[in-house]
């Protein structure tokens, strides 16, 4: 087992703290992202995600240099029965006074950044307000004036507002069954015309070049028709290399007479696959390209055993978005996410002033990979 005490495990001043008396004491610590006993709990776990792999941290903190651990409750015999994947976060902007006067940054713990969706995990003795709790003694003693969470925590102690919506699809080993799922004229229709005509071919990426260079360019183009920064190509490498190559994920890229169109990232651990990013190319829609390349990743995602297919975050107001996934048989739920501080927050999750937004549709596709090298790590 590794020491709570590794080099870059922020441990509580002090030692740990007490959250309840008695025989079934749990205290709060923060444990090394390595740290064993958090895999075992989340290997454990029916609700763990790709995202509470500990290669999903590796990714961000390679990219962004963000300090990544643990905030863990144990029992006496330091067991783990619930936690959470955190990160430290410095907003450069932000100015604190305080009585030991003025600091220019400040800090604030996020699990995770750039995350759909990271909820605790929890077992054993702990409960939901135990889990709060804990994050809320554990923030207290680092002096960290607010700590974002990408769930709804649905407790006292934590204020939570709706950021969009997540759209999640029940699968069976029986692709078809799935299928059938499907809306009929719209989904179905388009999976046929696709696979009918045989313009679109589907191929998985092999290489670290068919992410970032291949499904790099169709990305940089459509986060610009989208209006937002761009993130570094140097997240995709470090992406490829802790979690597609070692089999966490898979690219999926489309292809007309060898012409890249379109692709999709998904991570996948446990029972869930995730879809992560997804990039195509206007010009190229007449084809259903998308519509093509998700019923792949469905189809292998039901063959593999996999239980649930995650059609990840839409914004509320991307009715377009939103219609689109409802097609593919999904269930959409409302996306909420929670802020644990002293105080009501002024906003809750991330956020892009329209102008910027506006700005970037109407430049070259270097000034949103500009910003996204310059900005995107402050976007946390």
């Amino acid at each position: 087992m590794e020491s709570d005490n590794e080099p870059g495990a922020p441990d509580l001043p002090g030692g740990s703290v007490v959250l309840s008396p008695g025989s079934n004491a749990m205290e709060v610590h923060l444990l090394p992202a390595t740290d064993a006993r958090w895999r075992q709990l989340a290997t454990a776990s029916d609700d763990a995600l790709p995202f509470h792999h500990p290669s999903w941290l590796r990714t961000l903190s390679a990219c962004y240099g963000y300090r990544a651990f643990i905030v863990a409750l144990t029992d006496k015999h330091e067991r783990v029965h619930a936690g959470l994947p955190v990160m430290e976060v410095t907003s450069p902007l932000a100015i604190d006074v305080g009585s030991s006067g003025v600091k220019v940054g400040r800090r604030k713990w996020v699990a995770l950044p750039f995350t759909d969706y990271c909820p605790p995990l929890v077992s054993g003795n702990a409960d939901a307000a135990d889990v709060v709790h804990a994050l809320d003694a554990a923030r207290r003693e680092k002096s960290i004036s607010r700590f974002d969470v990408r769930a709804d925590l649905d407790v006292p102690g934590s204020f939570a507002t709706v950021v969009g919506v997540r759209h999640t699809l029940e699968l069976d080993p029986d692709p078809e069954v799935v299928y059938r799922t499907f809306n009929r004229s719209q989904t179905q229709r388009n999976i046929r015309k696709a696979e009918r005509e045989g313009a679109v071919a589907l191929r998985r990426g092999e290489s670290i070049d068919d992410l970032t260079r291949v499904y790099f360019d169709l990305h940089l183009e459509t986060r610009r028709r989208q209006g937002v920064p761009t993130q570094p190509r140097r997240f995709f490498e470090h992406l490829w290399r802790e979690m597609l190559e070692p089999g966490n994920g898979f690219l999926l890229l489309a292809s007309a007479d060898d012409v890249p169109i379109a692709g999709g990232v998904f991570l996948t651990w446990k029972d869930s696959v995730v879809y992560k990013f997804g990039a195509s190319s206007p010009r190229f829609w007449s084809l259903r390209p998308n519509n093509l390349l998700f019923w792949e990743a469905i189809r292998w995602s039901c063959e593999q055993g996999f239980r649930i297919f995650d059609f990840g975050r839409s914004d509320l107001d991307n009715r377009g978005l939103r219609n689109f996934k409802n097609n593919w048989g999904t269930q959409e739920t409302p996306l909420k996410y929670s802020v644990i501080s002293d105080s009501a927050p002024r906003y809750i999750g991330p956020t892009l002033p329209r102008p910027i937004s506006a700005a970037i549709r109407i430049s070259p596709i270097w000034v949103s990979r500009l910003l996204g090298e310059l900005l995107y790590k402050m976007a946390a």
